[in-house]
């Protein structure tokens, strides 16, 4: 399912999940335009393969980023294109819980909190800053 936000603006519910059931897969959303999200946004809480792409006019608020929720949880993916922005006010976790989940930022990703691999058998995530990226 590819869920795509264009020139509008968008606020979800206080916490809005990409893929929130086990077996969920291949979920994805692009923002080229603003998304609001109160709470926490979950990319894969509970799925693999499931992704978030904010484009070069695209730009994400939320009140935490979590990519890969628990421990069934692998291979979801965060990309910011140059141009792209996340902003968190709380925190950016990538594999709170889930194994091989990544970002992969070339625009800008600002969160006062970041974490690689939070829970135990939280393993291969991977942040990646790629050229032009901060």
């Amino acid at each position: 399912m590819i869920h795509r936000f264009r020139r509008v603006v968008a606020l979800l519910a206080v916490s809005d999940i990409v893929s929130s059931s086990g077996g969920n897969a291949g979920n994805t959303l692009s923002v080229d335009s603003r998304l609001s999200v109160p709470g926490t946004l979950n990319v894969g809480y509970d799925g693999t393969g499931n992704s978030l792409s904010v484009l070069s006019s695209g730009s994400v608020s939320a009140g935490g980023l979590w990519i890969g929720g628990v421990a069934s949880s692998a291979s979801n993916t965060v990309t910011v294109v140059a141009g792209g922005t996340i902003t968190t006010t709380s925190s950016l976790i990538v594999g709170y819980g889930g194994s091989s989940n990544q970002i992969t930022n070339a625009g800008r990703v600002s969160s006062p909190q970041t974490i690689l691999g939070y829970d135990a058998g939280s393993n291969g995530n991977i942040a990646t800053v790629a050229t032009g990226g901060r």
